[in-house]
């Protein structure tokens, strides 16, 4: 049973279409969306890791991972949340399509495999609402024997998270993320700043937290403990948009 008793599911502005009712261009831009949005949710996570001091058992990477898919399951409505989950997938599987050879380096890595930071958010996700989702969970490769495995692990997440973002409601602080703004990048920044008024429409923060969209010179997104700031990197968006022009979905 989740114990994320107090987090009430908010529904976005637009409705997300299936990729069958757009075009090309919408099918492509939507794609890029699910994964920026995925990825500040995952950029928040260490945020709240670094302003809240909540002590990490494993990967902070993978803790963070975590929270963004949970997001995703609080803040969307149902049946948005699964097309974002299957569009995030995607770009994980173009992410594994388009990696050079392993060396010996990815087994000190802090982030796991894209292959398992995958798996891990079908399985969590999944496991949040097993009866809706086993199709999509079994369409993105889940295998059927791990449905127990994913319901377990998946309410332990929720959990554990619960502890920190209850909080975060009960106190509702003052302070919250704020766009900086020139942005480098302004239909990027638009898809931000939905993001952060649903945010700061559920939790207080201890302190503000900036985001700054800007170019970074690679294909990333940071959190700078130093200055409390999301930096969302223009690199990062194109290099989705790449990914799908040279694919064929």
């Amino acid at each position: 049973m989740r114990a994320v008793s107090l987090l009430v599911p908010v529904c976005l502005a637009v409705t997300l279409p299936a990729r069958a009712e757009m075009t090309d261009d919408e099918a492509r831009a939507q794609f890029v969306a699910s994964n920026m949005i995925a990825t500040f949710y995952h950029e928040f996570g260490h945020a709240l890791v670094d302003l809240l001091d909540i002590p990490v058992l494993g990967r902070e990477e993978d803790a963070v991972d975590a929270l963004s898919t949970l997001l995703v399951d609080l803040l969307w409505e149902p049946g948005d949340a699964e097309i974002l989950i299957a569009e995030v997938a995607y770009g994980y599987a173009l992410r594994i399509a388009h990696e050079d050879a392993l060396d010996d380096s990815v087994w000190w890595a802090e982030h796991a495999l894209d292959e398992q930071r995958l798996a891990a958010m079908v399985c969590q996700f999944f496991g949040a609402d097993p009866e809706a989702r086993l199709e999509l969970a079994v369409d993105l490769g889940m295998p059927g024997d791990m449905t127990e495995s994913c319901i377990h692990v998946s309410g332990q997440l929720a959990d554990s998270w619960a502890v920190f973002l209850d909080d975060l409601i009960d106190t509702r602080q003052a302070h919250g993320l704020d766009l900086l703004e020139p942005a480098a990048d302004a239909a990027l920044a638009d898809l931000l700043r939905e993001e952060i008024a649903l945010i700061n429409a559920l939790f207080g923060l201890p302190v503000p937290v900036d985001v700054s969209v800007e170019s970074c010179g690679e294909a990333n997104a940071f959190y700078d403990p130093a200055l409390t700031l999301i930096i969302m990197c223009t690199e990062l968006a194109q290099w989705y948009g790449d990914a799908w022009d040279a694919d064929d979905p």
